[in-house]
């Protein structure tokens, strides 16, 4: 090497591999010891000590250390695992945004057409009384503390009022009806407003809020499920532009390693 290219590795810092590669030969050679070659070229002693180690993991001759390839396979991952975490965020939120969608959609039809039909159903429904005669029980499992075990899983009772009232030509019917609750909101022989279709009288309900409305709550919870998807396909939609705007590096630009002191 001539002065030359001694004087531009001092005021750079940074050094070509055949540059390393030379100046681990003549440390190799035995003329010269490493602190008196680290002097010569302008280099600290622990920077050549680390490029004599680091050639001979190279060369197979040690283990205490990764080989250069090693190293930049490693490198390659730190920098990939960004990108990669990204992915599959991307991938995980691609097929949750549909969910919610999903149930929405469902939600506001189920919704839309009880409210059709309690609106039909009060254009022809006349008022009436009718009688609590019974009860009918249904009885549902309920999983409790998040836990698909049977373990965690605890019946449910439910319990519809049967009302019997009198018809228009003098005869009697009776529904069951869908107001059902856990404790018995009625009791037998209580009195209660029905609304029914005159036509056929067995179409019939309970004059509350609850058996007319009840259903009619889907739509906005509907709503609130179309949203929550919306929410999440726009973070996905960021998801995806942020993927596709991560920096490439393809490799140095240069033969040049710049290692400012460092032994690697």
């Amino acid at each position: 090497m001539d002065g030359t290219d001694r004087k531009r590795a001092r005021g750079r810092r940074s050094f070509t591999p055949q540059f390393k590669a030379e100046t681990v030969d003549i440390c190799r050679g035995g003329d010269r010891s490493i602190g008196q070659v680290a002097r010569d070229y302008g280099l600290t002693e622990s920077t050549l000590r680390g490029w004599v180690k680091q050639a001979d993991l190279d060369a197979g001759l040690g283990s205490d250390g990764h080989t250069t390839a090693a190293r930049k396979e490693q490198a390659e991952l730190r920098r990939t695992k960004p990108a990669a975490r990204v992915q599959r965020w991307r991938l995980v939120l691609r097929s949750v945004w549909l969910v919610p969608i999903v149930v929405g959609c469902v939600a506001l039809v189920v919704g839309a057409v009880s409210l059709v039909e309690t609106k039909r159903f009060l254009a022809e429904a006349v008022a009436g009384n009718g009688i609590v005669v019974n009860f009918v029980e249904q009885t549902s499992s309920s999983n409790s503390g998040g836990s698909s075990s049977n373990s965690g899983s605890q019946l449910v009772t439910v319990f519809c009022p049967v009302v019997r009232f009198a018809t228009p030509g003098g005869g009697t019917t009776q529904f069951e009806a869908d107001d059902c609750s856990a404790a018995r909101a009625f009791r037998v022989g209580q009195s209660v407003r029905i609304l029914y279709d005159q036509q056929n009288p067995t179409q019939a309900r309970l004059d509350t809020w609850n058996s007319l409305w009840g259903s009619v709550l889907l739509l906005p919870l509907g709503l609130a499920f179309l949203a929550a998807g919306a929410g999440l396909y726009y973070l996905n939609s960021n998801d995806i532009r942020s993927v596709r705007h991560l920096p490439r590096r393809d490799g140095p630009t240069s033969s040049r390693i710049s290692d400012r002191e460092n032994p690697d």
